[in-house]
């Protein structure tokens, strides 16, 4: 009985494998030289580590303004209670604070709980907003962060842009319960939209401390929501990236 021979798995050239295997070698010595050096001169190592770890995320992820923020958080004091795997991204998204795009839209162009939700928004958030209280401004905010990138957001971003004080435990709790306030009169909003999940638009929330994420929990809602939000007057109070090579999903409305 005659048996087809199956195809062998391509093998890398043996130069290959012995690049490899040198290249993890050197990466392996010099983390050791790093650690030796760490010990000799701690002083030292501390002055320039910093700089080598943000020149190491620039030239590996290129402009991403929420990796970079989210490592100068680190730096700065987050280290005291993370480690810094916590503080890289899963994957390989590159995230993008930019909500401007081409064109707005009409929240009457949709149908169901997009059409009410967007205009509760309307009605929450008019355009005179120098007017607003300081609740409604940390709302929108809040909700316009959140809802500018597909990963949302961190406690710590939605602080510093609050302007709030977190260095102690008792202030990051006073932050942490004004961001809740928040999050809570956006959830009914939503909940007045029809929209019955619990939370309403946003996921359930990750992480702890300044690193915890909230996030958006359907693309669908998060993708309208960031457009209309990008074309109101307060959308000053939002931080802009400054990568123009991000581009806005075109949005349809409902059939």
């Amino acid at each position: 009985m005659m048996t087809t021979s199956q195809p062998m798995a391509a093998e890398k050239p043996l130069s290959d494998r012995r690049d490899e295997r040198a290249r993890k070698k050197q990466v392996k010595r010099l983390v050791e030289a790093f650690e030796i050096f760490s010990k000799r001169d701690p002083e030292g190592f501390r002055n320039i580590a910093p700089k080598l770890l943000r020149k190491g995320i620039y030239q590996t992820r290129g402009s991403d303004p929420f990796l970079l923020t989210q490592v100068d958080n680190w730096l700065e004091r987050e280290w005291k209670f993370h480690h810094f795997s916590e503080v890289l991204p899963k994957g390989n998204q590159c995230y993008n604070l930019n909500l401007s795009s081409s064109k707005g839209i009409n929240p009457r162009q949709f149908k169901g709980e997009k059409k009410d939700w967007l205009l509760n928004l309307e009605e929450r958030f008019t355009e005179k907003w120098e007017r607003w209280d300081a609740s409604t401004k940390d709302q929108f905010i809040i909700l316009g962060m959140i809802a500018s990138a597909p990963e949302g957001a961190s406690q710590g971003q939605l602080i510093d842009r609050l302007a709030l004080a977190s260095d102690s435990a008792e202030e990051l709790k006073e932050a942490s319960n004004t961001i809740r306030a928040a999050k809570i009169a956006i959830t009914r909003l939503a909940m007045k939209a029809g929209i019955e999940d619990d939370g309403g638009v946003f996921a359930e929330a990750e992480g702890h401390g300044r690193l915890r994420q909230y996030r958006f929990r359907d693309e669908g809602m998060r993708e309208p929501t960031a457009r209309w939000l990008s074309f109101h007057p307060a959308s000053v109070l939002l931080p802009s990236s400054s990568s123009s090579s991000s581009t806005s999903p075109t949005l349809s409305p409902d059939a």
